[in-house]
């Protein structure tokens, strides 16, 4: 049977590194859409832009996004915000992200203290408020 399912499926879906770690903690919180983004499915009165911020890059951990890519995903998930308003609240997270790669194209990730905090603080809030 698995044989039968590499034939249906192409590779990359199929490799645990084309998958983020994270999506069986943040199932009924991160839909994938049919473009294969992730979007988050909490009210957004209920979440702030680091919050959001958060449970993006979580979702991708351990690998990140570009800015554009960000602002992309948060105004998907939360509200239509432009790319200084998401610079802005990335440079409030200092310790929880890390920014990768040469000035002009940095990939922002999560950093250890902050997938600790997405996972102990953050993802039981947001579980707590679905109830």
């Amino acid at each position: 049977m698995i044989e039968d399912m590499k034939t249906l499926m192409p590779l990359e879906i199929m490799t645990p590194t084309a998958l983020p770690v994270a999506k069986k903690e943040l199932e009924g919180i991160v839909e994938v859409t049919a473009e294969g983004k992730p979007q988050i499915t909490i009210s957004p009165e209920k979440l702030t832009a680091k919050d959001i911020i958060g449970l993006l890059l979580y979702w991708k951990y351990p690998d990140g996004f570009s800015m554009g890519e960000l602002t992309n995903l948060v105004s998907l998930s939360w509200k239509a915000v432009d790319q200084p308003y998401v610079a802005a609240n990335i440079g409030q997270m200092k310790g929880l992200l890390l920014r990768e790669g040469p000035r002009g194209k940095y990939v922002f990730k999560l950093s250890g203290t902050g997938k600790s905090w997405v996972e102990t603080d953050l993802l039981p809030r947001v579980k707590g408020e679905q109830k």
